[in-house]
């Protein structure tokens, strides 16, 4: 539990069941037309791209599987992929570009000092992207061969707090899943572990799971993005990072669950198996968003057994 711009990507997940494909492109959120978004896809995982933004396709990949993506980036500004709280797929290895220069000032915040001529200090390199980068209509490939059991958030990690509001995200989950043979179900492991005593929560069975994708959107700062890369892509050009607008002014109008607002008139539930052996359902919570949000399941007995993919200590909390 845990708590962007024109695109083309192909993405391949080595999960023990073969390779998958995918694409990105420019696509607006479920029923709106002026918030223009990007967004991981793969036609392989039954996530292809369409005119109807949504969030990446969930991959699932058994415990002790690898997982490799590999990314063409058609975007007019480098971009990457990483996956909070695994190591792997070229993070540590940073792109860190030069700091803007910043131009003499004859006026400071203290009227006493009009007189005088303030220069800023030289800054240090700034970080552009946390892990290995994949140029502007390059290809690049991210692998990670020793994942740990659980939930994560999977976002680019180039100008992320840009890119990954305009809609590049999406979750990986590592998990002994259940099996269903001939009628008799084989409750799954959330996170599997022999050494553990039984009543921990490393060892907490389940019948069925399902990921609830909490995010944001900001129409007006996707808009000025949006802009930007209409103009580099015209002037056959990269984004000048510098032009991006201030995420300070971050301000999200708009609050998705598995990338849609609240309808009213077109409520969707949780698909609910009707297989039992243990009878526990796993919600896995996902923040893809800036601001905190507290999910609830109201009117169910629902307990803590871990977050950011550690399990807690002792028994569940309720």
């Amino acid at each position: 539990m845990l708590a962007h711009a024109f695109a083309r990507a192909r993405a391949r997940a080595n999960t023990g069941e073969g390779a998958h494909d995918g694409l990105a492109r420019p696509i607006e959120p479920a029923g709106r037309t002026d918030g223009p978004d990007v967004g991981f896809c793969s036609s392989a995982l039954g996530a292809g791209c369409s005119s109807q933004w949504a969030p990446g396709p969930t991959i699932v990949v058994p415990v002790g599987q690898s997982l490799e993506i590999d990314l063409t980036n058609n975007l007019p500004t480098p971009t990457s992929v990483v996956i909070l709280g695994q190591w792997g797929g070229g993070v540590g290895t940073p792109n860190e570009v030069a700091s803007p220069m910043h131009s003499p000032k004859t006026q400071t915040t203290w009227p006493a000092n009009t007189s005088a001529t303030f220069t800023p200090p030289t800054q240090g390199d700034r970080v552009q992207t946390f892990g290995t980068e994949t140029a502007a209509g390059g290809t690049g490939k991210y692998t990670w061969s020793s994942l740990k059991p659980g939930t994560y958030l999977y976002e680019t990690g180039t100008h992320p707090s840009i890119q990954a509001p305009m809609g590049l995200y999406g979750v990986v989950v590592v998990t002994t899943a259940p099996v269903l043979n001939a009628g008799t179900l084989t409750p799954g492991q959330s996170y599997p572990n022999s050494s553990a005593p039984a009543n921990s929560t490393s060892n907490v069975p389940y019948d069925m799971d399902t990921v609830l994708l909490l995010s944001e959107l900001d129409i007006a700062q996707n808009a000025a993005v949006d802009s930007l890369a209409v103009a580099a892509v015209k002037a056959g050009s990269a984004i000048d990072p510098q032009a991006y607008p201030p995420a300070v002014n971050y301000a999200p109008t708009y609050f998705l669950m598995n990338g849609k607002a609240f309808d009213r008139t077109n409520v969707n539930g949780i698909p609910w198996s009707t297989n039992f052996a243990s009878g526990n359902a796993l919600l896995r919570f996902v923040n893809a968003g800036l601001r905190t949000h507290v999910p609830s399941a109201v009117g169910l007995n629902m307990q803590l057994i871990a977050e950011d993919g550690n399990p807690l200590p002792g028994k569940p909390r309720v």
